[in-house]
C-alpha cells in the first residue's frame, strides 16, 4: 500500500502524481525499503492485473479544460440490467473520462468540461439517463500551469504515455528529437506541473481485498484540513490513494479485507465532529476512457492555434486521460 501511494499520490496539493519520472530507487529511498522490494511488489501488482498500464497526460488547464466528478444514485426500483444499459449510454456522453461502477445503485463519473453551463448539461443528461434521484458533484483542481506544449512536446508525451520512466535514448529514437532535447523538454514540463500520471485499476483482479471509495464532506475548508489528517492516519494501513485538494471534501481509495471493516470505517468517519456526511461505496469496475480525452485535447490544440493565428500543422494523434471540475459547494441536481 505504501508503494502504491508513493507512485500515485503527489506530495503537494495536486490530485494526482506530477513526479512522473520518479525511479524505483527514489521510491525505495523515500520509504526506506530495498529497491528490489519495490520492483518486485510493483511487478506483482501489474501481473495480477490490478494495476493497468500507466497513463501520462497534460495538465488540463493548458487547454482550457476543467475536471469534475459526480456521484449518482439510481432509484432503488431500477433493476441491475437497467443500470448496465444506463452505464453503456453514459460512456457515450461527451466529456465522460472515467466511470466507476459501485455495487448497488450508485456510481461515480469523472468529467472534463469547458464551462459550468456545459457541465450542468452533462450532469443533467447523465441524471436523466441513469434515472438518478441523488446527484452530488464537485470540481477537481489541478495546479496552475502557464506552459504551452508544442508538437514536439506532445510527441514526447505520447512516447512516454504508458511508460513514464522510458529512457531518453528510446524517446529520442521514437520522436526523432535528440536525447538532450528530450531531457530538456521533460524537465521543463515537470518543473511547470504540466504533466501528471495515473495507473488504471481493475478491481475484479483483487483476491482477499475489496476496493472501496470513501467520499467525505466537511463543514468547511478548515474542518477538512483537520479531518484529512485524522482520516489519513486512521486509514493508513488501508489507504491506496487520497484526493485532498478541494475545499470541503475528500475522496479516499481504500483496500479493505473484510465486510466488518467497511462498517467500522464508515461509523468512525461519520462520528468525526468536522464531518457533515460520508459515503462508502464498494467498487465493482472502473471504465477509463483515455482515448476520448485525447481526442478532445487534439480538438483544443487546433482551436488554440487557430485563435493565435499560428500556421496549423498536422496534429500528432496521441492517447491519454484526465479529469477536472470546479464548484464552490456540493450541488444537488434534480
Amino acid at each position: 500500500m505504501r508503494i502504491f501511494r508513493e507512485l500515485n499520490q503527489d506530495k503537494g496539493s495536486s490530485p494526482l502524481q506530477s513526479d512522473i519520472r520518479q525511479s524505483f530507487r527514489r521510491v525505495a529511498g523515500n520509504l526506506e525499503i530495498d529497491e528490489g522490494t519495490v520492483r518486485h511488489r510493483v511487478a506483482k501488482l501489474k501481473e495480477s492485473g490490478f494495476m493497468k498500464p500507466w497513463y501520462v497526460f497534460p495538465n488540463p488547464q493548458i487547454f482550457g479544460l476543467r475536471i469534475a466528478h459526480a456521484r449518482f444514485v439510481i432509484h432503488p426500483q431500477v433493476q441491475p440490467t437497467t443500470k448496465e444499459e444506463a452505464m453503456r449510454k453514459i460512456r457515450l456522453v461527451p466529456g465522460v473520462w472515467v466511470l466507476v461502477n459501485h455495487f448497488g445503485g450508485s456510481m461515480r463519473v469523472v468529467l472534463y468540461f469547458e464551462d459550468e453551463a456545459s457541465l450542468r448539461n452533462q450532469l443533467e443528461l447523465i441524471a436523466a439517463i441513469s434515472n438518478s434521484d441523488q446527484t452530488l458533484w464537485r470540481e477537481i483542481h489541478f495546479p496552475s500551469c502557464a506552459a504551452r506544449l508544442s508538437d514536439d512536446d506532445l510527441a514526447v508525451v505520447k512516447s512516454i504515455q504508458k511508460d513514464p520512466t522510458k529512457s531518453y535514448a528510446l524517446v529520442s529514437k521514437e520522436t526523432g528529437l535528440s536525447s538532450k532535447t528530450v531531457k530538456r523538454k521533460l524537465e521543463r514540463m515537470l518543473e511547470g506541473k504540466a504533466l501528471f500520471v495515473i495507473s488504471g485499476l481493475n478491481p475484479a483482479s483483487l483476491r482477499g481485498a475489496i476496493l472501496v471509495e470513501l467520499l467525505v464532506l466537511c463543514k468547511s475548508p478548515g474542518a477538512m484540513r483537520e479531518a484529512q489528517v485524522q482520516i489519513a492516519a486512521k486509514m493508513g494501513e488501508y489507504l491506496a490513494w487520497a484526493q485532498l485538494a478541494d475545499g470541503d471534501h475528500m475522496l479516499f481509495l481504500l483496500l479493505l479485507t473484510s465486510t466488518s471493516q467497511i462498517k467500522m470505517v464508515l461509523n468512525w468517519v461519520t462520528q468525526q465532529p468536522s464531518v457533515v456526511r460520508a459515503f462508502l461505496d464498494l467498487v465493482e469496475e472502473r471504465i477509463e476512457q483515455y482515448d476520448a480525452f485525447n481526442r478532445e485535447l487534439d480538438r483544443k490544440i487546433v482551436q488554440m492555434r487557430s485563435a493565435s493565428g499560428e500556421r496549423l500543422q498536422p496534429t500528432r494523434t496521441w492517447y491519454g486521460r484526465t479529469t477536472r471540475v470546479r464548484l464552490d459547494q456540493w450541488s444537488v441536481v434534480g
